[in-house]
């Protein structure tokens, strides 16, 4: 562990202050099963850490699926924290749909940081944002930029971009 000059590993802060995220955080094994869980991340799944700690794996739980509606658990080669326990690298800003215990969905950014201690397999280390409302905006933005307000027909920035797709394409 490289630390800063004049630091001493009994200054560092014990694991609970980052713990006690307001970021969900959750570790996970190369089985993407849940091996613990924060009490932010059981406020944003609605899962308690009783209720699925060691018991599945994070993909069927979370009904993960990316923007295309695939699920994740069919496909875990797509799976970001798989791929960062693969090839030991983290994964940042990895956007996908989960389902909560109570059915809603919600569009989370995930970074998955693989770590390894002394004598034990690799695990991720993965810390979850509600990106739901973000990505609404987003969309109502791309929204506005690309139709006419008073007709609601795609502008004419979307014309050309079409036109000269379709010219090309021809």
């Amino acid at each position: 562990m490289s630390l800063a000059p004049g630091i001493e590993i009994e200054a560092l802060p014990p694991p609970e202050v980052l713990w006690n995220s307001c970021d969900g955080m959750m570790v996970i094994d190369e089985d993407r099963r849940i091996l613990a869980m924060n009490p932010a991340m059981e406020t944003l799944t609605g899962y308690s850490a009783e209720a699925v700690v060691g018991k599945m794996s994070c993909a069927v739980l979370f009904s993960c699926r990316d923007f295309h509606g695939c699920r994740l658990a069919d496909h875990p080669q797509e799976c970001p924290g798989l791929k960062a326990i693969q090839r030991y690298q983290p994964v940042r800003h990895a956007e996908y749909i989960i389902q909560t215990a109570e059915g809603k969905e919600r569009v989370i950014q995930a970074s998955y940081t693989p770590i390894q201690l002394p004598g034990r397999p690799v695990w991720d280390l993965v810390v979850m944002r509600d990106a739901t409302a973000q990505n609404r905006r987003e969309r109502r933005l791309a929204h506005r930029a690309m139709t006419d307000p008073l007709t609601g027909l795609p502008n004419r920035e979307v014309f050309f971009r079409v036109f000269s797709r379709e010219m090309n394409r021809s």
